[in-house]
């Protein structure tokens, strides 16, 4: 009946009761619920003229979604008689507005676009293509991104609460610490792209002080970045959010709902020194990917995390931790690569090793074979002898005058760096902001 455009419904409050019926058109409540159902409405915002809302009831992903209206503790306004027009609409945005002020509030729902559509036959070449990858020992490795499947997600939240890891707690404190600075030196009332956002909670630390018009969410997880997402926004609920699926690790291509060149700065937010997961070459390419979107727009730029050198002990114990969360998480690794290549890898044939490699600054995540054994899939196979490796994930470690230098290469101005030491040379962590 209302297809492709909003319909307005009246919420009466009379005492303890809540009543929704509609305004336009003549439907019973009953009618009402059935019409949400069925083209799965945004939701209802309750609320009056000028606060935020008390609850937002979103269909298909809260238990109330189909709410019943009456005498519901969860949905109580005041005990006063009030009016209230709430309108619903399929589209990015809903509002409310109040019957005596006809002013109106938008709220936003976080709306999502999904580049990175991961096709069976590509993702299993590419896979394989680094399984078969020179035959000798150790020449075998897996893309760290594979890493991160919805448990993976969940299990480097948790390494970054374990002790051993330093960076996402370093980090933090820097923030922190520095937070007025930061937000002098970074433009306010920008649109925020956090890249590899996770559960999205570094990006929100900024919120208050950098006060952005849009956040826009970037992560290969998806189901992992959507439900990050939409927890994120019921604490931001007038904060316009757009979460974007997409793998970064080759080419950074934003979608148009990021905005225009006219829209005001960029400012990207890459944390928790990811950029290590490139090699110096690769990090020099995609920050010069990110460079070329920051100059369409003044004031653009690069905030970044950056994991700096320090002693192997540190460094390993960091990747290795004494729980074992980090050994699940890449472990679990191979669980997923059985998934998408139909191999056999076994958890018991495999270990994990995390070592400092000083010759290339980094640290390397490998899983290791605890026999010699035979790994299957469709077509092919490989002979693992006992203590081979297979090639999980690098982590770079860099000084300040290093990374500093990269950055300028990829064509920013010399950046701005906080660590948590008193000079930048005797940091272990340090967050730049880079201008284009």
């Amino acid at each position: 009946m209302f297809a492709g455009g909003p319909i307005e419904a009246r919420l009466d409050v009379d005492g303890e009761h809540t009543f929704l019926s509609a305004v336009r058109g003549d439907l019973s409540r009953s009618q009402m619920m059935t019409w949400l159902h069925d083209y799965s409405m945004i939701g209802v915002v309750i609320a009056k003229s000028g606060h935020k809302p008390h609850h937002t009831v979103r269909s298909k992903t809260d238990e109330a979604a189909y709410w019943e209206g009456v005498n519901n503790p969860h949905y109580k306004l005041t005990p006063e008689p009030q009016k209230y027009y709430v309108k619903m609409a399929t589209a990015k945005q809903w509002s409310l507005v109040n019957e005596s002020e006809q002013t109106q509030i938008a709220y936003e729902n976080p709306f999502f676009v999904q580049l990175y559509q991961p096709q069976a036959v590509s993702v299993r070449e590419e896979l394989l293509r680094g399984l078969t990858h020179n035959g000798q020992a150790g020449g075998a490795w897996i893309a760290p991104k594979f890493l991160y499947d919805a448990l993976g997600s969940r299990l480097f939240d948790a390494i970054t609460e374990l002790p051993e890891y330093y960076p996402t707690r370093t980090e933090a404190d820097i923030v922190r610490v520095h937070g007025h600075a930061i937000a002098r030196s970074v433009p306010s009332h920008a649109t925020l792209i956090d890249l590899g956002a996770g559960n999205c909670a570094k990006a929100a630390r900024l919120f208050d002080s950098l006060s952005p018009r849009r956040y826009v969410a970037v992560d290969i997880s998806v189901d992992y970045l959507r439900e990050a997402l939409d927890q994120l926004q019921r604490r931001y609920p007038t904060l316009d959010m757009l979460g974007v699926g997409q793998d970064f690790s080759h080419t950074l291509a934003l979608p148009a709902e990021v905005g225009t060149p006219s829209d005001g700065p960029k400012v990207f937010f890459y944390p928790g020194s990811s950029i290590g997961n490139f090699t110096p070459d690769q990090a020099l390419a995609f920050l010069r990917q990110v460079h070329a979107v920051c100059v369409q727009s003044s004031g653009s730029g690069l905030l970044i995390g950056v994991d700096l050198l320090k002693d192997a002990v540190e460094l390993e114990a960091a990747y290795d931790d004494a729980l074992g969360v980090t050994a699940a998480f890449n472990r679990n690794l191979l669980v997923h690569v059985n998934r998408l290549c139909g191999s056999d890898f076994r958890l018991p044939d495999w270990a994990h090793l995390a070592r400092f490699n000083s010759e290339l600054s980094r640290v390397e995540m490998h899983v290791q074979a605890r026999r010699a054994v035979r790994v299957q899939w469709l077509g092919g196979e490989r002979h693992f002898a006992q203590g081979e490796c297979v090639h999980t994930e690098s982590s770079y470690k860099w000084t300040v005058a290093g990374f500093s230098a990269l950055l300028q290469r990829a064509g920013f101005s010399v950046p701005t760096v906080w660590t948590d030491a008193d000079t930048p040379e005797q940091g272990r962590f340090a967050v730049m902001w880079a201008p284009a």
